[in-house]
């Protein structure tokens, strides 16, 4: 996590469009389902060999190295399968998902992920129901872990090139959200809701959301 901001920086640099950090929730009718992050970009292939010779290493490394912690984390925890981490410089993603045989389960692991024990009064990352996905906002407590950690925010013109988009997939046709920000497909029972990550990371934003499905 510490590695991740200042690669993104660097990245941002020889970039001329926007860098997506994308995150991917599908629930299944039973309530288990699948989580993804990842980083998506344009032309990362042609600019792979400038940033690794800007810093003097492997930026692949550095990137595959920090997502490998995550999934090492993660294995192993009770209803977490299917770990997998993803390395695509050619089409400029790099991510990590996993499945989940329900959200409590999902919430326990990630809390020991970033290293942090879940309690009966921690707040739950995402609550998926029958009818109903709730997901926490993350806004405010992104800012305290990474003062916490004392990890650098970039500066202003860095962070405008970057995005926050989440997309939720559910298992029955989508009767309404919380967040006046995002976008319904009927169709295809998909959520889209986009954020700069300028205003996540000042906690300007609500980043949470119920679906109502």
């Amino acid at each position: 996590m510490r590695h991740i901001f200042p690669i993104l920086l660097i990245l941002s640099l020889f970039l001329t469009s926007c860098i997506e950090l994308v995150e991917e929730i599908t629930i299944n009718k039973n309530r288990s389902g699948n989580i993804a992050i990842k980083i998506d970009s344009d032309n990362a292939g042609t600019i792979i060999n400038i940033v690794n010779n800007f810093l003097g290493n492997s930026y692949e490394d550095q990137i595959k190295a920090e997502l490998n912690h995550i999934a090492k984390k993660l294995q192993g925890e009770k209803g977490i399968d299917n770990v997998k981490v993803d390395l695509n410089e050619r089409e400029g993603q790099y991510g990590i998902s996993c499945d989940f045989s329900n959200s409590n389960d999902l919430n326990k692991a990630l809390y020991k992920a970033f290293g942090y024990t879940k309690n009966v009064f921690s707040p739950g990352y995402i609550k998926a129901t029958n009818h109903k996905l709730k997901k926490m906002n993350i806004a405010p407590y992104l800012k305290k872990y990474l003062e916490k950690e004392n990890i650098t925010v970039p500066d202003t013109y860095i962070t405008d090139l970057i995005d926050y988009k989440c997309i939720y997939h559910l298992p029955n046709t989508i009767k309404g959200t919380s967040n006046k920000n995002a976008k319904i497909n009927s169709t295809t029972q998909t959520v889209n809701i986009e954020f700069p990550i300028k205003e996540v990371l000042e906690n300007k934003v609500n980043t949470g959301i119920k679906i109502r499905y």
